[in-house]
């Protein structure tokens, strides 16, 4: 609004009215304690007062837009037009007339952006976790890959939770706890039907189960590593003839060894359990026998990430209970012996000893070595190659039977 009249400042009711060049302009100013009293506070008050409007403007703008967001690039978006109001709120000095109101609309913004800034963190973190289970999810195949994906999942449901009911981004929050809880579901099943079909060869029945392994096929297993500098000897080896073998391997040797754990996943061997301490099981309570497992589960995931979770435990010294299997099967574990005991490490220093009873197999056989024992293994590894017998992984050679979900 102007006016045409004389004189420098007036009050007219609720409007701050001010003289420049023979125009009188009006500028309605709300609940404006007291008016200013020269030409230059008028001029600076006026600019502020600009300021002001364009924030509760720009507020005003993002808070509405927020009660519909469909996505996260507009919770984002919306994020950044209330910044951007607060910056220019806290741009009004203490002593301009405007100051009261734009105080009060700060404090009401930085409320609301704080509210916005932790709903859009949370669902990012949620949708970080889901995503990682989803990836997990696809490639899982025993019970250890199964619970971190359902670990995953649980937390993040815990960071939607949260985020309260009424929060601008609730309908996509529901429509993510849906789908975690989906996932759960699924995981749950596909654990049970797991655990459902887990197999253990002992003594008992070890000439069962390596009849079910491919003719003129052996699995060459290690106990014991990883250790220095024996792992990688045989390391060493078996690369040079393109052999894959399973390495039962101690917890506390993976904590302390654990760049030979990643070589010995880089080149496509088998991780297996075979306890923390490498202690006598049937000895121990049922908890002290889990603890066991479980520390080395961890140590695995820790070195060489959930990928190389084991599908196979073995006790020290081939001495277990019905605790041992029962513990093992808890965590998704099929158990395995052995068939053929190379005594290696009765006789590290004599290969011939050695050499001639991994010589015995004519095939479907589990043959145990050691890490730091496999004397002869190279001369091992000529001789059956010479019979025409193929090396596999445990899992490989019993992938017809073990519960490995595809």
């Amino acid at each position: 609004m102007m006016w045409k009249g004389k004189g420098k400042v007036m009050a007219l009711g609720s409007l701050a009215v001010l003289l420049l060049g023979g125009t009188v302009y009006a500028t309605v100013i709300p609940h404006i304690p007291s008016l200013c009293k020269t030409f230059n506070n008028c001029a600076r008050d006026n600019q502020y007062q600009k300021v002001y409007r364009e924030a509760v403007k720009t507020a005003a703008s993002a808070l509405e837009q927020g009660s519909n967001y469909e996505n996260l690039l507009e919770l984002e978006q919306g994020r950044a037009s209330l910044k951007t109001a607060l910056d220019q709120l806290a741009t009004i000095p203490e002593d301009t007339l405007i100051y009261p109101q734009a105080k009060e609309a700060l404090e009401q913004y930085e409320k609301q952006f704080q509210e916005i800034d932790r709903a859009q963190t949370n669902i990012t973190e949620a949708q970080k976790l889901g995503e990682r289970a989803s990836e997990q999810m696809a490639v899982a195949n025993t019970v250890g890959h199964y619970q971190v994906a359902k670990t995953d999942l649980e937390q993040a449901l815990a960071k939607l939770e949260k985020i309260p009911s009424e929060s601008p981004i609730a309908s996509q929050v529901q429509l993510l706890q849906q789908q975690y809880q989906n996932q759960i579901k699924t995981i749950e099943e596909k654990v049970a039907e797991i655990l459902a079909n887990l197999i253990d060869i002992d003594w008992s029945n070890k000439d069962y189960w390596s009849a079910q392994m491919p003719e003129k096929s052996v699995a060459l297993t290690f106990d014991d590593g990883p250790i220095t500098p024996a792992t990688n000897k045989v390391l060493d080896i078996l690369k040079k003839h393109d052999v894959k073998a399973t390495f039962f391997v101690v917890g506390r040797n993976v904590d302390n060894f654990c760049p030979i754990l990643q070589r010995i996943a880089k080149e496509g061997h088998e991780i297996a359990n075979h306890t923390y301490t490498h202690s006598f099981l049937p000895r121990q309570s049922p908890q002290s026998q889990l603890v066991e497992m479980e520390k080395t589960q961890k140590a695995i995931i820790n070195c060489v990430g959930p990928k190389h979770l084991p599908f196979w435990f073995r006790s020290p010294y081939g001495k277990q209970n019905s605790t041992t299997l029962k513990m093992a099967h808890s965590l998704g574990l099929n158990t395995a012996l052995w068939t053929i005991d190379t005594k290696d490490w009765q006789h590290r220093h004599n290969a011939d000893v050695v050499t001639a009873k991994a010589l015995k197999s004519q095939g479907q056989d589990i043959i145990l070595f050691h890490d730091f024992g496999a004397a002869g293994l190279e001369s091992i590894l000529v001789g059956l190659k010479k019979r025409n017998i193929k090396f596999l992984t445990l899992s490989e050679a019993l992938s017809s039977s073990i519960a490995v979900d595809s």
